[in-house]
C-alpha cells in the first residue's frame, strides 16, 4: 500500500502512529460471540469477517510510569460460544455466553441471554492478566505474577477445584502441590490451554499440570482414568528431550510439544486423531509421535473436535483425524466417520511463504502463512470459514480457501477453541517500511511516497516539528 505524505522541509523519514491492532470476527453469533451487533441473538450466521468494535484500550506505560503506544491485542481465544480477548497492557476482555460465569461477571449468569459488548475482566489485587485459554464453558487467566486464575463451568473440576454444578462467575485462584523445595510458594505459571472440559498449566520450571475431565485419558496423567480429576496433577513424558513450547487441547485428546520438536499425545484416538492405528482408541499416558520425523520437526500444532493439524520445520502442513465436513484439507473419507490416522499434506493454492500457525475449532480448521494469509477448511454452516460457500449447511469444504478481510489486510494471529462454531483473528500491526525519504527544498511544497504493510486501509499520516 502507498500513500502521499503532503510535508514541508526535507525529513530524512516519517513515522505513522501506528493505530491499536485492530480485531475481526466472523461465524456464529447468537450470544454476541463475534462482539458484533450483526445476528446477534439470531440464527443467522456472518460469513463475511467483521470488525469488532473495541473499547478504547489503556495505554502501555513507558520507563517513569509516562504512557507510551496504545495498547495492542497480544492474545484471542474462543469457546463454545464465548470469546476472550487479552491486551498488551494486561487488560481481559470477555464477551458471548455467560450462562456458566465464563466472562468472569455474574451478569446473565444462569440464562440464555448473552453480550455482545466487550467487557473488561476485573483483575485480581489489581495485576494485569499475560496469558488466556477458553474451554468449552470456562475460561482461564494467567496474572503478570504467573498465578492462574478460573472461572466459567466446573461440572468436572476443570477449575481446578472440587466438581461443582453451578455458575462460578468469579475468577478463583488455581492452587497447585506445593514445591518440595519452596513449600510455601505456588509456582509461576508460564502457559496455559483448555479442553472442552480440561485444563492444562506449564510452570516456569517446565512442569505440566492437568485437571477437568478425564474420560478418555486427555488429562495425561493415567490416573482417574475414565472419570474427572479436580486436582491439578503433574503430567510426565517419557524421554522428553527440551522444554515444553505449546499445549493442544482438543475435545477430548491433547498434544504436547518441546522445543526439540518432540510430539507427544494422549486421549481419544478413536478417529485417528493422535496420528496412532485405531487399534488404540484412546490412551491415557503420554505417546511420542515419530511419524514425522521423517518429514521435519513438528514446528506447530493444533487440535479441535477430532481433527489434528501439524506443521513441520519445512513449512508444510499435514492433518490426520476426522474428516467428516473435509476439515483435513482434502477429500479422503469425506461424509463418514471413518478414521484417517496417517498424516497427510494438505495443500493451499496461492500460498506465498511458509505455513507458521494452525487452529482448529470443532469440526473447522485454518491455517495462517508468514504472510498473513488465512486458510480455511471443513464445516461452514454457521460461516466460521469466513465465507459464503457452504453457510447454512452441513456440506463438506474439502479445499481450503483463503479469508478475505476488508482492505485486503493481513492476519497476524487466529484464536484457537476445541469447541467453537466461530473465530477471532487479529490484523497485523501497520509498518512503515521506508527507511527513508527523498530531500527536499526549504520553501517548496513536499511529496513524497510512504510505503507500508499491515493495517487496513485508508492509512493517515502526519509529521510535526518540522521546518
Amino acid at each position: 500500500a502507498a500513500a502521499t505524505a503532503a510535508l514541508l522541509g526535507a525529513p530524512s523519514g516519517v513515522a505513522a502512529p501506528a493505530p491499536p491492532v485492530q480485531l475481526y470476527s466472523f461465524g456464529e453469533n447468537y450470544y454476541g460471540e463475534l462482539g458484533v451487533g450483526a445476528n446477534y441473538g439470531t440464527s443467522n450466521s456472518n460469513a463475511t469477517p467483521l470488525a469488532v468494535n473495541l473499547p478504547s484500550l489503556h495505554p502501555v506505560l513507558g520507563s517513569g510510569g509516562s504512557s507510551g503506544a496504545p495498547a495492542e491485542i497480544k492474545a484471542v481465544a474462543v469457546g463454545n460460544f464465548h470469546s476472550l480477548v487479552l491486551t498488551s497492557a494486561g487488560q481481559l476482555y470477555a464477551f458471548g455466553d455467560n450462562d456458566d460465569g465464563q466472562l468472569g461477571n455474574p451478569n446473565n449468569v444462569g440464562t440464555n441471554v448473552g453480550r455482545s459488548t466487550l467487557t473488561l475482566v476485573p483483575p485480581p489485587d489489581g495485576q494485569g492478566f499475560t496469558q488466556i485459554a477458553a474451554g468449552a464453558n470456562h475460561s482461564l487467566a494467567v496474572t503478570s505474577t504467573g498465578q492462574l486464575y478460573a472461572f466459567g463451568d466446573n461440572h468436572d473440576g476443570q477449575l481446578g477445584f472440587a466438581a461443582n454444578t453451578t455458575a462460578n462467575p468469579a475468577p478463583t485462584l488455581v492452587r497447585f502441590p506445593l514445591l518440595p523445595d519452596r513449600p510455601k510458594e505456588q509456582p509461576v505459571i508460564t502457559q496455559v490451554a483448555a479442553g472442552a472440559n480440561d485444563s492444562f498449566a506449564l510452570t516456569s520450571a517446565g512442569q505440566l499440570y492437568s485437571f477437568g475431565e478425564n474420560t478418555h485419558g486427555q488429562l495425561g496423567t493415567g490416573t482417574n482414568f475414565g472419570n474427572f480429576d479436580p486436582t491439578p496433577t503433574r503430567v510426565s513424558l517419557p524421554g522428553q528431550n527440551g522444554t515444553i513450547t505449546r499445549i493442544a487441547a482438543g475435545a477430548d485428546y491433547t498434544f504436547v510439544l518441546t522445543s526439540t520438536g518432540q510430539l507427544y499425545g494422549f486421549g481419544n484416538n478413536v478417529y485417528g486423531q493422535l496420528g496412532l492405528p485405531t487399534a488404540t482408541t484412546q490412551t491415557a499416558t503420554p505417546t511420542q509421535m515419530e511419524f514425522l520425523q521423517p518429514r521435519g520437526a513438528v514446528t506447530a500444532v493444533a487440535t479441535g473436535g477430532g481433527q489434528t493439524l501439524i506443521v513441520t520445520s519445512t513449512g508444510r502442513l499435514y492433518s490426520f483425524g476426522l474428516n467428516i465436513y473435509g476439515q483435513l484439507g482434502y477429500a479422503t473419507n469425506v461424509g463418514t466417520l471413518t478414521a484417517n490416522p496417517s498424516p497427510t499434506p494438505v495443500t493451499l493454492a496461492g500460498m506465498t511463504g511458509a505455513v507458521t500457525q494452525v487452529g482448529a475449532s470443532g469440526n473447522s480448521s485454518f491455517a495462517l502463512t508468514s504472510t498473513g494469509q488465512l486458510y480455511s477448511f471443513g464445516v461452514n454452516y454457521f460461516g466460521q470459514l469466513g465465507r459464503l460457500s457452504g453457510r447454512g449447511t452441513a456440506a463438506p469444504n474439502t479445499n481450503p480457501e483463503q479469508v478475505s478481510l476488508p482492505g485486503g489486510a493481513t492476519v497476524e494471529t487466529l484464536a484457537r477453541g476445541s469447541n467453537a462454531t466461530h473465530m477471532l483473528v487479529v490484523v497485523s500491526d501497520l509498518a512503515v517500511t521506508s527507511d527513508s525519504l527523498a530531500a527536499g527544498h526549504a520553501g517548496s511544497a513536499y511529496s513524497r511516497n510512504v510505503t507500508a504493510s499491515g493495517g487496513t486501509p485508508p492509512y493517515s499520516w502526519s509529521a510535526s516539528g518540522l521546518p
